[in-house]
C-alpha cells in the first residue's frame, strides 16, 4: 500500500503533470496562431485529463472545467491551469514524502528484526522474483504514459495503479477492480467472474437453453420458408 502511494504521487508529479504543462502550452500556441482546428484538440484532450484531476479535493479544477467548456479556451484558463496544476503538484510532493519516510520507517523496523541492512537483502533476494517485479512495474519501458485518442494512459508501474472505471474493467496487473463503487482485490474479483461464468454455464445446461434455442430458430426459419411457398403457389 505504501509502495502504491508512492507511486501514485510520482506519477503525477514527474510525469502527469509534465505532460499537462505541455499540452496546456501548446494549447496557447494554437490559440496566439489561430490555429482552431489543433486548438480544439488539445484542449479537448487537456479537458479530459482535468476532469479526472478534478476529483481532488484541495483543487479548484470543478470551477475550471466549467470554463474549459465554454466555446473558446483563453489566455485566462491558461494562466488558471498553470495555477492549479503547480497546487497538484506540490501536495502530490507533500505525498510522496510522507509516503517515503513511512517506507523508511518500514525497512529501519525489518533491520532490527533481521539485525543489520545485508541480512534485509538476502531476505528480499530469497523472497521477490526480480523477473516478475520488473514485468509487473514495466520497469523496462522508458515510457512513463501515452497519449491515445482523447486520454493520457498511464504506463508507469501498472501493479500500483488502481482503476478508475466503476464497472470491473481494468489494465493489466491491475491491483484490485472496481465494481458499483467497491473496490475488490484482482484475484478475489476474477474468481468471482469464474464462478459466476459457471453457475451461468451450469444453469443453460441443466435447462438445455442451447438445445431450445436452436430448436426455435429452426421453427421460425421453417415457417418463413412455409409462408414463401405458399406465396409462391398461390
Amino acid at each position: 500500500d505504501i509502495d502504491l502511494q508512492r507511486s501514485e504521487a510520482s506519477y503525477v508529479t514527474s510525469s502527469w503533470i509534465p505532460e499537462l504543462r505541455k499540452i496546456n502550452n501548446q494549447c496557447k500556441r494554437y490559440l496566439e496562431s489561430g490555429d482552431t482546428k489543433n486548438l480544439e484538440a488539445s484542449s479537448k484532450l487537456l479537458f479530459c485529463e482535468l476532469n479526472k484531476l478534478a476529483r481532488n479535493k484541495w483543487s479548484k479544477l470543478p470551477r475550471l472545467l466549467q470554463r474549459l467548456m465554454a466555446p473558446h479556451y483563453n489566455d485566462t484558463t491558461y494562466a488558471f491551469v498553470e495555477a492549479n496544476l503547480e497546487i497538484i503538484r506540490q501536495k502530490n510532493m507533500e505525498i510522496f514524502n510522507i509516503y517515503n519516510r513511512k517506507r523508511d520507517q518500514v525497512y529501519n523496523r525489518l533491520i532490527d528484526k533481521y539485525g543489520n541492512a545485508d541480512n534485509v537483502v538476502a531476505m528480499k533476494k530469497q523472497n521477490v522474483n526480480e523477473a516478475l517485479s520488473d514485468w509487473v512495474t514495466n520497469r523496462n519501458d522508458f515510457r512513463q504514459l501515452e497519449v491515445y485518442n482523447d486520454i493520457i494512459v498511464r504506463k508507469k508501474q501498472p501493479i500500483y495503479y488502481v482503476p478508475q472505471n466503476n464497472w470491473g474493467r481494468a489494465h493489466f496487473y491491475a491491483p484490485a477492480k472496481i465494481f458499483a463503487g467497491v473496490k475488490i482485490p484482482t484475484p478475489v474479483f476474477n474468481v468471482i467472474v469464474l464462478w459466476l461464468s459457471s453457475g451461468l454455464l451450469y444453469f443453460t445446461l441443466y435447462i438445455d437453453l442451447l438445445r431450445r434455442i436452436i430448436r426455435y430458430f429452426e421453427t421460425f426459419h421453417l415457417r418463413r420458408m412455409n409462408k414463401r411457398l405458399q406465396k409462391v403457389w398461390t
